[in-house]
């Protein structure tokens, strides 16, 4: 195994030093020189991969970097060595200085004029999109990304005589067959299906996982190929338990868990996977002291072999079969341990999966009813929000909601909760949508005790929750005399069963249309037209939600819009109310007041409809982009199904920052797209979370087409608190 170890080793340091700059001057390292630098990364290997002392090995590294620059011809030993210390600061949890060298390898790379689909080129972009992951700069991720599809198809069109336009990822087996080599390329494979699953495509992500995986079988050309085995056989297990579909988690996994010993075997990410299966049995109940005999040898394993970030990510695990025991304190304390270690790593979605698994822990004990806990569940969000972590806020917004509920706090409660149904459209997720539906049915018993009259016994009569959840309560919206303005409610069906319940919305109604595809009501309200009633039948299924979008052309100070809902007699009722506003010059002027636009949760949102572009080609493209006056987290979702076509979190206008995410990058320059040739009335909703909400924002919509000039699209201003 050593020996082997040692001459990939090898390998890689041969493959950077041989990268060069094509047409670059011969070096003049003589043959004694070149054997010492070999020798000395080689070493230095050695102390950072199997002797697990990385602090032995940065020294020699730095002093290797030194030597390799300070020597005529030796730049490309610098390389190395630079690729090396890259690696070990990132291992570090210096992750910020990682992307900096990576950063300057890639630079030098791709200056030269030759091919630029080696593997170096490869491995530097897939360095690149590991490291930002960590940092949270999805969308440098999604930026980096795009070049290594770049190189992908000219890999193709080398090795394969495929033609340079075609998408690398719809090739066929046979195609992917005629490759010299698919482990670097394997590597974009594998990080373009992440990308679909957490985007919401999971079907599309499973089925690439499924063409890597067979692609890479046995006997494997490298020790890539083998790697890329394995990790496509990971992501299988992670995705198929999050889908449900646990008959297909179990296959994956027996060819994922082989025994020690065996080719593949002793990754340590692989060891997370079998600690979970470990815990995942032993919540069942099956042998349960041999499963935290599994879990904790592998704890120790991570923690002996310097994997820090894995072992602390181990310790939540173990912290949840510990309380499963009974032995809540025990488990606190380790989550404790665990979060006061990774404060000084850069792992911030590891560091906001603690919180949260504390802040749940801690209400279980019937210990979290503090500031602390719901320090905590924001927290958690905030981190989640700060690397991407779209589909882990899910979990974030039912245990704050049962924070809330326990509180008392049962309006704060629903309207949250509501809000992360609507969050949870856009995701295959049928785990959260259970447990999203036990909240709900938490929250209407609470309601059914309030409701039950004293010494009725078990006689209650049916309450709002049970009838479904209109949300928000009220939305005062200020406008200028003679523009538009919108607002958003949302209809949420709590319960796992299907609901039929009636909408109405009473006031100067012009004209409604509903769309059963997305699930949208679109009221327009116009000033002068006689108060009548919209009134809609509509069927939700289990956990489904409904929007109501109204609009209202010239508002003024006029009575408000009533909206209701009414299922088996039972009604809510919610409020619009439109007040003028000073003149600003922009389109609208909105401030939604309800019971959760103070808190981090809830959003304020915007909706655009899509108008086609005039004398662009089919299938032409529209580039978008927002930005806003002052510091604002905006998401950009398609209405139709909730799906996020990128977030700004800054609203500075770029898609580059932590935090940032770009999944709608079609044509991948570096900005989210929709189609310029078509008109798409449910459009898009801006979700705007205000960092300053005392602050009035402006927020602006640009899009272009063809990389030309950027056009507003729209204009909207928000008020800030009085």
């Amino acid at each position: 195994m050593k020996t082997r170890r040692a001459l990939r080793l090898f390998l890689v340091a041969s493959l950077l030093v041989a990268a060069g700059t094509a047409g670059a001057a011969p070096a003049t390292l003589s043959k004694e020189r070149r054997d010492e630098f070999r020798a000395r990364y080689g070493e230095a290997s050695r102390l950072f991969h199997s002797a697990h002392d990385p602090e032995a090995a940065m020294k020699l590294l730095v002093e290797l970097e030194k030597d390799t620059a300070a020597t005529p011809g030796g730049q490309e030993w610098r390389r190395s060595a630079l690729w090396k210390i890259a690696q070990v600061h990132g291992h570090a949890g210096r992750v910020e200085r990682a992307v900096e060298l990576y950063e300057e390898i890639r630079s030098e790379l791709f200056a030269g004029s030759g091919r630029l689909w080696t593997a170096n080129h490869f491995l530097v972009l897939s360095n690149l999109c590991g490291n930002y992951e960590r940092l949270g700069k999805m969308g440098m991720v999604a930026i980096r990304h795009a070049e290594a599809v770049e190189q992908a198809r000219a890999y193709f069109t080398h090795w394969a005589g495929v033609p340079p336009q075609a998408d690398p990822f719809s090739h066929d087996d046979a195609t992917l067959d005629r490759l010299n080599n698919i482990g670097f390329l394997g590597q974009v494979y594998d990080r373009e299906a992440r990308l679909r699953f957490q985007a919401g495509r999971e079907e599309a992500a499973i089925e690439l996982a499924l063409r890597l995986e067979r692609r890479v079988r046995e006997p494997f050309k490298n020790h890539w190929e083998r790697d890329l085995q394995a990790r496509a056989r990971m992501r299988l297990v992670e995705w198929f338990d999050e889908l449900g579909r646990t008959e297909e988690r179990d296959e994956w996994e027996e060819r994922l868990l082989v025994p020690e010993g065996t080719p593949g075997a002793g990754r340590f990410t692989w060891h997370l996977v079998r600690m979970r299966r470990a815990a995942r049995l032993h919540a069942q109940g099956v042998d349960r002291e041999a499963q935290m005999v599994i879990a904790r040898a592998t704890l120790e394993w991570l923690f002996a072999t310097n994997h820090p970030v894995d072992a602390l990510d181990g310790q939540a695990i173990l912290a949840r079969m510990l309380a499963d025991e009974g032995r809540g304190a025990e488990g606190l304390a380790a989550l404790d341990l665990a979060i006061e270690e990774l404060a000084s790593l850069q792992v911030p979605l590891v560091l906001a999966k603690l919180l949260l698994a504390r802040a749940e822990l801690r209400l279980e004990l019937g210990q979290g009813l503090d500031e602390a806990t719901e320090r905590d569940i924001h927290a958690a969000l905030a981190w989640f929000r700060g690397v991407g972590g779209r589909r882990e806020e899910l979990g974030a917004y039912r245990i704050y909601a049962r924070f809330l509920r326990l509180s008392g706090r049962i309006a704060e409660a629903k309207a949250v909760l509501s809000e992360g149904a609507g969050r949870l459209r856009a995701f295959t997720a049928p785990e959260q949508r259970r447990r999203f539906a036990e909240e709900w049915g938490a929250i209407a018993e609470v309601e059914r005790a309030k409701a039950r009259p004293a010494g009725a016994g078990g006689a209650v009569r049916q309450t709002p929750t049970g009838a479904g959840d209109l949300q928000p309560l009220e939305i005062v919206s200020r406008a200028r005399a003679g523009e538009a303005t919108t607002a958003r409610f949302a209809i949420t069906n709590p319960t796992e069963t299907t609901m039929e319940g009636t909408a109405r919305v009473s006031g100067p109604v012009e004209s409604a249309q509903w769309d059963e595809a997305s699930l949208v009501w679109r009221v327009t309200l116009a000033e002068g037209a006689p108060r009548s009633e919209a009134r809609r039948e509509v069927g939700l299924g289990a956990l489904e939600q409904a929007r109501l979008v109204l609009s209202r052309r010239e508002p003024t100070e006029a009575e408000p819009v009533e909206v209701s809902w009414t299922v088996a007699g039972e009604t809510q009722t919610a409020w619009w109310r439109v007040e003028p506003a000073v003149a600003t010059g922009a389109r609208a002027v909105a401030r939604n007041d309800n019971l959760a636009l103070g808190n981090a949760f809830y959003s304020v949102p915007l909706h655009h409809p899509l108008r086609a572009r005039e004398g662009v080609s089919r299938g032409a493209r529209m580039d978008l982009r927002v930005s806003a006056s002052a510091p604002c987290r905006i998401e950009l979702v398609r209405a139709s199904d909730g799906r996020v076509l990128a977030v700004d979190a800054q609203g500075d206008g770029s898609f580059r920052g932590a935090g940032d995410l770009l999944w709608e990058d079609w044509n991948r320059d570096g900005y989210p797209d929709v189609a310029a040739d078509v008109d798409d009335e449910s459009g898009l909703e801006l979700h705007v979370f205000p960092q300053d909400r005392a602050v009035a924002v402006t927020v602006r919509l640009e899009g272009r087409v063809g990389g030309g000039d950027w056009e507003v699209q729209t204009t909207d201003r928000l008020l800030g608190d009085e």
